[in-house]
């Protein structure tokens, strides 16, 4: 059976959302980079309508919310950032010595407890696998979003 959407008149789709909190992007019906499962057509991360439906967000066991998913997403995550701080630091010690700061740094739990993670990893010792991915969940801040103009604005008529 085909799946049913609603029109995204029916659904008050606008963009931009009037609050960054109700984007498309927090939604649990977004499906990254460019659809959702309720209304058809084209749904920008910055969009947003009346069935909007935040995700369900994991918490860890200390309290904090976490990023990502999944647990995989989470350890993914925590390596790719990882592996970058390495790069851009030059050394594991000096890495971790940066997630620390970063801890310091956020008043969110969730961020807290991330870079808590990332910290953890780096002091580990453990191998951390060289993984480079783009989220789906996560929008690409380089996108280009092209709109369709009719060729009627383009041409002047006199």
């Amino acid at each position: 059976m085909a799946e049913r959407k609603i029109t995204q008149e029916a659904a008050n789709y606008r963009q931009p959302g009037p609050s960054e909190a109700r984007h498309c992007e927090h939604c649990s019906m977004f499906r990254g980079p460019s659809s959702c499962t309720l209304v058809r057509g084209y749904i920008s991360w910055r969009g947003t309508c009346k069935h909007f439906e935040r995700k369900r967000v994991e918490k860890y066991a200390r309290g904090g919310a976490v990023l990502g998913h999944t647990k995989e997403e989470r350890q993914l995550a925590t390596a790719m950032i990882g592996n970058a701080l390495i790069r851009s630091t030059g050394s594991r010690q000096a890495a971790a010595d940066e997630a620390a700061e970063r801890i310091k740094q956020r008043d969110e739990l969730d961020h807290k407890a991330f870079w808590h993670d990332v910290e953890k990893l780096l002091r580990s010792g453990k191998d951390i696998p060289p993984i480079r991915r783009q989220f789906e969940s996560i929008p690409d801040p380089h996108r280009v979003e092209y709109q369709r103009i009719p060729l009627r604005f383009l041409c002047r008529h006199d």
